[in-house]
């Protein structure tokens, strides 16, 4: 006999708040995402909303940002804020020969600064703006690797061919290579000198910097959403306005003229997003929040931790 219902997707949310009522239940919603009219219509954030408040119980928001948007669409459910959580393990076992013989792969000179971005390709993740800023002149000695398909619409896949026609023309010819699909992107990862964020929009988390910072490379962000939560000015990374490609530039020649000053920030992440956003913390802070909501007693197994709201 179940004890709760679990939600892990706005779709997974309709279904399972109409069964908690019918089931008599408690619901949890686990909530990935910012519900802003930059990512869902005005139609499916009202449809949301009220399904939260009709069938669910509590609320587990992945970032202060996502909760933030939760309550600024007009949810106030109780809410608990559990970051996501990142697995260290496939960055800890990749090692400098790796980077070595990933660079040499890719004809990356050992002398170039490599600048990484990776993520779905689609227009408001921004490969653009780091286009935009390896054109202009301070920037002009760097390389880049853009990982990542355009994988769901038209209008991503159109995006994809503009960036690739871009990186064909002056001033980017033979300096981006658009390698689409990896699997191995902690390796790419660490082989880079700098990973820029470039999301024009808010992120409810992001992901991708995490990692970055977990493969020890420094990290230029977007400053916006939950990113914030990640990023910390100058001491965990570098953070630009979005879509602003001077800003960008300025902080890769930042980084690439003083590397000493980087990777101090690079290791102060390392040491940063290993604690706070390792997979058993956020194991925990769902373990306990479940086995609140289920009114059972939490398991030892998992180390107390969770940030409520």
């Amino acid at each position: 006999m179940h004890d709760l219902i679990y939600a892990n997707t706005p779709k997974a949310l309709l279904v399972a708040a109409i069964a908690g009522r019918l089931a008599r239940k408690p619901v949890i919603f686990h909530l990935h995402d910012l519900w802003t009219e930059s990512h869902f219509s005005a139609l499916n954030r009202r449809v949301a909303c009220f399904a939260t408040r009709f069938g669910v119980s509590h609320v587990v928001a992945n970032s202060a940002a996502s909760l933030e948007a939760l309550r600024g669409a007009g949810c106030r459910t109780p809410a608990t804020i559990v970051h996501n959580g990142i697995n260290a393990a496939p960055f800890d076992t990749v090692t400098q020969e790796d980077t070595r013989r990933v660079r040499m792969e890719l004809g990356l000179p050992g002398d170039a600064t490599v600048v990484g971005v990776f993520g779905r390709l689609t227009p408001w993740k921004g490969q653009d703006v780091l286009l935009d800023a390896l054109s202009r002149p301070e920037l002009l000695p760097c390389r880049a690797i853009v990982v990542g398909d355009a994988l769901y619409t038209q209008e991503d896949r159109q995006y994809a061919e503009m960036l690739s026609r871009r990186a064909d023309a002056h001033p980017l010819t033979g300096r981006v290579q658009l390698l689409g699909h990896r699997d191995d992107v902690p390796a790419l990862m660490k082989a880079c000198d700098v990973i820029a964020h470039t999301s024009t929009r808010p992120e409810p988390f992001g992901r991708v910097i995490v990692e970055g910072m977990l493969a020890g490379t420094p990290v230029v962000a977007t400053d916006a959403g939950g990113v914030r939560e990640i990023v910390t000015q100058d001491r965990t990374g570098f953070l630009v306005a979005p879509g602003d490609a001077s800003a960008l530039a300025a902080a890769i020649e930042r980084v690439r003229a003083d590397r000493k000053a980087a990777q101090q920030v690079s290791r102060r992440a390392r040491l940063s997003v290993r604690n706070r956003f390792s997979v058993e913390t956020m194991v925990a802070g769902l373990a306990e929040r479940i086995c609140q909501i289920a009114n059972r007693a939490p398991s030892t197994d998992f180390p107390p931790s969770a940030r409520r709201s």
